[in-house]
């Protein structure tokens, strides 16, 4: 499965193709929910055994040409390219959801979980990787809010939420 670098590789590659050809593309970010439950409770070893099935599920999912990437930990990314409209966006992160819903099998065992998303679509959200993926994790952080299991489409308002929750953790990290 493709890594943070490649996936910033496949951004870099999906902009130039959309700045060409006049299009849009979308960086769906995932994040697990409650997975560092599973660590704690289960061990690093089965966390990671999970993971490999959460990444096979999500790979055999998608369209071939859309990229799956490990960003590391718990956390998944999708460049999806050739939609047009944010209702399709909306219909294949309800997809990923549903996907969720159906146990991850791990060692004979039967494992349920949980998958918060944040989409973020170029060029109107950020015009680079960074900042496409940035704010998709923003996005993120509003649909865990919610209760998680979710997905959320990146706003500006949220920039303003990641930069006030940024400096109240940086007072609290200082006292």
């Amino acid at each position: 499965m493709p890594n943070r670098t490649l996936f910033n590789d496949r951004v870099d590659y999906a902009i130039k193709h959309a700045k060409r050809h006049g299009e849009e593309f979308s960086v769906l970010f995932l994040d697990l929910d409650n997975f560092k439950s599973i660590n704690d409770t289960l061990g690093h070893a089965v966390g990671d055994q999970l993971l490999v099935e959460v990444g096979r599920r999500l790979s055999i999912s998608m369209r071939e040409y859309y990229t799956v990437a490990r960003m590391g930990g718990d956390e998944f990314s999708i460049v999806v390219t050739n939609v047009k409209k944010s209702e399709d966006l909306a219909s294949l992160a309800a997809l990923i959801i549903k996907k969720f819903e159906l146990p991850f099998n791990v060692n004979n065992k039967d494992f349920f979980g949980s998958v918060s998303i944040g989409i973020a679509t170029y060029p109107q959200d950020g015009d680079n990787a960074a900042d496409l993926l940035e704010y998709a994790d923003s996005a993120i952080y509003a649909a865990k809010n919610n209760g998680g299991n979710s997905y959320q489409f990146y706003v500006n308002e949220l920039t303003a939420i990641a930069s006030k929750r940024f400096k109240y953790n940086l007072r609290s990290d200082m006292h």
